[in-house]
């Protein structure tokens, strides 16, 4: 039977392939893009990002790129560069990770592995992040 990865077994693989901590998301908005809140979030334009378990705001769950907006604000574009846009008011649910620029040898192999192994059923990219695994293996070839 195929392992179960727990939360806190893809948290630890994403912080090692993303390198970054995460940033926990204070509200978005349900606009065309939906706009992120985070308290001095660090991040810049064309930033990769990783967002996970954004729960009432489902469509920005996934591998995006950053449009900075301010100090504490920035919204979301798909890889392709078309706009993020909301589908439903974000409260203070999931987090956003930066995806590093620099891979340690291996990280890809154990993300593709680990992905491999999850359960179809209750795996951690199940229900709305099916679009982040789809993303990091697009990313990532795997």
């Amino acid at each position: 039977m195929a392992k179960t990865l727990s939360t806190v077994d893809v948290r630890a693989l994403l912080g090692r392939v993303v390198g970054e901590t995460a940033l926990n998301i204070t509200s978005s908005t349900n606009a065309s893009p939906s706009v992120v809140t985070i308290a001095a979030h660090g991040l810049s334009t064309d930033d990769l990002v990783f967002v996970i378990n954004h729960a009432t705001n489902t469509n920005l769950n996934g591998v995006r790129k950053v449009v900075a907006i301010d100090a504490n604000t920035f919204s979301l574009t798909d890889l392709a560069g078309a706009a993020v846009n909301g589908n439903g008011v974000g409260g203070a649910t999931g987090t956003v990770q930066r995806v590093a620029s620099a891979l340690r040898p291996g990280d890809l192999e154990d993300l593709a592995a680990a992905l491999d192994k999850r359960s179809s059923a209750q795996g951690p990219f199940a229900d709305n992040n099916r679009a982040a695994e789809a993303s990091l293996k697009t990313i990532f070839g795997v």
